[in-house]
């Protein structure tokens, strides 16, 4: 087994810990200013805006290129297409979603970006127009903050966009973007068979005339471009440069050796003995470390937590200064909180548990878990699996660990339930996805959700019945007016239930009391407040008797927050449980 090391000074914040999470793509969620709607003439570079009805589907270009829909409606540009989602539409949403026992709110990217996604930043510190004003945020935060809500936002520190400040592929920014200047440097010495000295010399001579302007942050050092040419005689055409997982609309950070750093003015010392984007100091003070920086500013206007995309592809000691700043504690009295940091990891994420990185994580492994378990059975496995989470992590950070069922990046779980392939471009092409079972299998989900320790996630509408394949079928608009109410009231009967417990939810120990086949049951204990959660996925009645004398005495009474008819009695230390198919119980103690 694993033994994991970790500073026994190690805390995270409790209020993720007393969290319900609820994500939100934020141009699918809903349109409360239609005035921004128009706020840009163009996405990436010269490519249009598609703008979609609410009512349609997520411009998908694969049911062009594959010719698999005749019917295909979109323009076959990727990540152009707007649906007019913004933060005063959740602003203005925030009693539904509190009516789900949620109190802390997940945003995808919100700062200026090209596309839809906006894990392209255009400009990190300014929030997209199409999302709103300055002044719209800083309502919305200080809303938050009257509702003793949270809010966590997407940090994207590996990547930037091309159409941005940093970068400035298609020469729209008054600063000096990387590849505006290294195109026109090689340009010279291609062209006109300069040396590169030259060529920079008579480039920035250039730019100056010109009227732009270099930052002081050296942007234009920041990544890496090599003087070779790719795509040659198509409109990709373009100089070589490092790109995230080869998209050339993502261009990633240079990682580069202290010396590198030093000579190119972008720092005065060498931060870590090998080469690193941690070395370069501008990007360091203009990411996480000035006061006016990208991490702290956001912070500043009402934020109170980041998850950071792709976590493990930056150098792990970038994060370890990025806690020490932001858990400062001059700075925590600063914006009134301990900030979240949770990064984006898929698999077993000890290593950043040792107290100098994470609080959190995206818990994919529970998610993966909970959804073989109620597609297959064998809760033997499952609880395996649980088990080996619970061991791995400091319970710092177990319990704070984000635990859902889908996201922005998987298809959707009432989908993937209902037996939906994601390699399928559209759920309703899949004619082996079946819906409602779909839809009992995630009641199923929710209620395991809920109950376990940890910050239960709702992916927006999922607890509306959305349905989706994978990206960007998994991004579709909010069904206002169109939910399945009966899903809805589900995810709220559960959240009021969470919220009203919500100390034995957050912090009480768990005990596993039955895993075997189809049927799931743990128990969950603070001081002398206790749950039982149990659940059957199959599709017969079962009757399970338990021993519960660890956790209750005789004599205690629980009653299904979900069906108030129906209590157990806690009889010679055992709890007999009746378990109609494809039910959940949470069971809660009465007084």
């Amino acid at each position: 087994f694993q033994l994991t090391v970790y500073d026994p000074s190690y805390q995270t914040p409790d209020w993720m810990k007393e969290a319900v999470v609820y994500q939100i793509f934020p141009d699918r969620f809903y349109n409360g200013n239609r005035e921004n709607d128009t706020a840009k003439s163009n996405a990436r570079g010269a490519e249009p805006i598609e703008y979609r009805e609410w009512s349609q589907l997520p411009d998908n270009p694969r049911l062009k290129e594959n010719e698999q829909d005749p019917t295909y409606d979109g323009d076959g540009i990727w990540g152009n297409d707007f649906f007019g989602g913004d933060i005063a539409g959740i602003h203005q949403k925030l009693d539904y979603i509190q009516s789900l026992g949620v109190n802390t709110l997940y945003l995808n990217p919100i700062a200026y970006a090209a596309s839809n996604h906006k894990y392209d930043a255009t400009d990190f510190k300014t929030l997209d127009p199409m999302f709103g004003t300055e002044e719209e945020f800083l309502a919305f935060t200080e809303e938050l903050k009257k509702r003793g809500m949270h809010l966590i936002i997407d940090g994207v520190f590996n990547h930037v966009g091309d159409d941005s400040i940093y970068f400035d592929r298609y020469g729209k920014y008054e600063t000096v973007g990387a590849y505006e200047y290294w195109s026109r440097v090689y340009d010279k010495m291609n062209d006109k068979g300069m040396t590169q000295e030259e060529a920079e010399a008579q480039a920035k001579e250039e730019f100056n005339k010109e009227g732009q302007q270099f930052s002081e942050y050296g942007f234009h050092h920041w990544f890496h471009i090599e003087n070779e040419k790719m795509d040659v005689g198509l409109p990709t055409e373009r100089y070589k440069y490092q790109c995230w997982w080869g998209f050339d609309s993502l261009p990633e950070f240079k990682s580069m050796t202290g010396e590198e750093a030093m000579a190119l003015g972008l720092a005065t010392k060498t931060n870590v003995e090998y080469a690193s984007e941690y070395n370069n100091q501008k990007l360091v003070d203009y990411i996480f470390k000035e006061g006016s920086s990208v991490a702290k500013s956001w912070l500043l206007r009402g934020a109170t937590g980041w998850r950071l995309d792709v976590a493990n592809e930056v150098d792990p000691e970038f994060w370890r200064e990025f806690r020490k700043e932001l858990k400062d504690p001059s700075f925590q009295r600063e914006i009134g909180c301990d900030p979240l940091i949770l990064g984006e990891i898929w698999d077993d994420a000890s290593q950043y548990f040792l107290g100098d990185q994470y609080d959190s994580v995206m818990n994919y492994r529970f998610r993966d878990a909970v959804i073989e378990y109620l597609k297959h059975g064998n809760a033997e496995r499952t609880e395996r699996e649980l088990k080996t989470i619970l061991e791995d992590y400091p319970k710092e950070a177990f319990y704070t660990l984000m635990n859902l069922m889908g996201s922005h990046d998987t298809a959707r779980a009432i989908y993937i339930l209902g037996n939906g392939s994601d390699r399928i471009n559209r759920a309703e092409q899949d004619q082996k996805y079946d819906e409602n079972l779909g839809m009992a299998r995630l009641k199923l989900g929710a209620i395991f959700q809920m109950g376990y320790p940890g910050a239960p996630t709702i992916y927006y509408g999922d607890e509306a019945g959305i349905t989706g394949s994978s990206d960007p079928d998994c991004r579709r608009p909010y069904s206002w007016g169109k939910e399945n109410k009966e899903l809805t009231h589900h995810y709220q009967t559960l959240g009021e239930a969470r919220t009203k417990n919500k100390r034995l939810f957050a912090y009480g120990d768990l005990f596993t009391l039955h895993a075997q086949g189809d049927i799931y049951v743990y128990g969950r204990k603070y001081k002398n407040h206790v749950a039982i959660i149990a659940i059957n996925r199959g599709d017969k009645e079962q009757q399970i008797q338990l021993d519960v004398s660890t956790i209750i005495q005789d004599g205690i009474t629980l009653q299904d927050a979900l069906d108030r008819d129906y209590q157990i009695t806690i009889q010679e230390k055992n709890a007999t449980i009746v378990l109609p198919p494809f039910c959940g119980r949470m069971l809660l103690q009465t007084k």
